[in-house]
């Protein structure tokens, strides 16, 4: 099997990680990555690949790039909603000067994770 196949499906396999949210797969996903690009390089300079299956790898990669850019901001808007809810803070409005404000919220209060 070429490098670029098992590229090919190295990448598929990163792609339903990302949509299924199996993120503990990610890094082990990267190492193997990092060394069959090595190998595309090679067969890249040797010219052992075709352009074609090159362009469908580079396809597939920027999409896994995107997805893992969505994955990025939804986990931040998740931590940041959860900073809010922590702090007290359910509701909120903005005011004429475009500032946030709490609605409701009770000072010294906190969310407690229970096990």
């Amino acid at each position: 099997m070429s490098v670029v196949t098992r590229l090919e499906r190295l990448l598929e396999k990163e792609r339903v990680a990302l949509v299924s949210g199996r993120l503990r797969d990610l890094p082990a996903l990267l190492e193997q990555k990092e060394r069959l690009l090595a190998g595309v390089a090679e067969a890249m300079t040797e010219g052992t690949e075709d352009a074609e299956r090159l362009r469908r790898v580079t396809s597939a990669a920027a999409r896994n790039a995107e997805l893992s850019g969505a994955v990025m901001a939804g986990l931040k808007s998740v931590r940041d909603r959860l900073a809010d809810v922590r702090e007290g803070s359910r509701c909120g409005t903005y005011g004429a000067d475009g500032a946030r404000h709490a609605i409701g919220a009770i000072p010294g209060r906190s969310l407690h994770r229970r096990a």
